[in-house]
C-alpha cells in the first residue's frame, strides 16, 4: 500500500497562493483519502518565493505554475508581509 500526496493550488493570485496538500491511498482501485488536509500560504514576497520552492521540492510543475502567474517580480515587500505576521 503507497500513500501518493495530490497538490492543490488554490485562490493563486498575483500576490499569493493557498496550497492544499491532500494524502491518499488505493484500496481495490478506488482512492482513499488518508488523514486531514493539510493548508499553507504563501505571498509574492521575495522570502515567501523561497519557502515555496522548498515546501514545492517535490512538485516542480506546482512551483512552475505558481511563478508563471506570479512573474519574476516579487507584488508583496518583506517588512509589509513580517508587520502583518506580527498583528
Amino acid at each position: 500500500m503507497q500513500i501518493t500526496t495530490k497538490i492543490i493550488l488554490d485562490m493563486l493570485t498575483r500576490d499569493s497562493v493557498s496550497v492544499v496538500s491532500q494524502k491518499y491511498i488505493e484500496i481495490e482501485g478506488v482512492e482513499q483519502v488518508v488523514g486531514d488536509n493539510v493548508r499553507c500560504a504563501f505571498s509574492n514576497s521575495k522570502h515567501s518565493r523561497e519557502k515555496i520552492k522548498e515546501y514545492l521540492k517535490e512538485h516542480s510543475d506546482c512551483v512552475n505554475a505558481v511563478f508563471a502567474v506570479w512573474t519574476d517580480n516579487p507584488t508583496i515587500n518583506d517588512e509589509l508581509e513580517k508587520a502583518g505576521d506580527e498583528s
